[in-house]
């Protein structure tokens, strides 16, 4: 996995690029948060509520990171095949975001939420409202604190 490109969204071919793509439990996001370490995360898709099944994620993930599995600037190069060796952890149900619908986003949700930033001299380094996983909200946390002491005596 090392030659792959850090970050790969996919996408199924489809005739309207802007109609949504039908979740049916396939990988959509790709991202390796340490360049050079071959450690990636992959993110899933599936319909809200749908029954949880973790052999057709598995399944779906191994086909279709097999298929990109190589250096995207040699054409020539065939990609290899992604097996259950090479997938060193497995969640089935990640479900640590919470899920606003459209009443709450109409009823101000965000809204209230981001005022919440500066409350009691509290400010909130979050990856919250970018559905961002926590290595990404600590490292917006340690970047905050490193510019905050840069700043201050602490």
């Amino acid at each position: 996995m090392n030659q792959m490109p850090q970050t790969i969204s996919f996408s199924p071919a489809k005739t309207n690029p802007f109609t949504p793509v039908t979740p049916e439990g396939q990988p959509i996001f790709f991202s390796a948060l340490h360049q050079g370490s071959g450690v990636v995360n992959v993110w899933s898709w599936d319909k809200t509520g749908a029954k949880s099944n973790p052999d057709k994620a598995r399944k779906l993930l191994k086909e279709t990171l097999s298929k990109f599995n190589k250096d995207p600037r040699n054409s020539a190069q065939q990609a290899k095949a992604v097996t259950d060796k090479n997938i060193i952890g497995f969640n089935a149900v990640v479900d640590y975001f919470p899920h606003v619908g459209p009443a709450e986003i109409a009823q101000g949700w965000y809204d209230r939420f981001n005022a919440l930033n500066g409350e009691d001299h509290t400010v909130y380094a979050s990856g919250l409202n970018a559905f961002e996983t926590v290595e990404h909200a600590l490292r917006a946390g340690e970047m905050w604190w490193t510019l905050t002491c840069n700043r201050i005596a602490v």
